[in-house]
């Protein structure tokens, strides 16, 4: 379970930062 976790917090990590970026643009707000 550790390494699934860790798995899972790395893709969060990765995958956040772009989902910041394009959720705002689907919603129409720009930063």
């Amino acid at each position: 379970m550790a390494v699934f976790d860790s798995v899972e917090l790395a893709s969060l990590a990765i995958f956040m930062p772009w989902i910041v970026k394009i959720v705002p643009g689907m919603f129409g707000f720009n930063k």
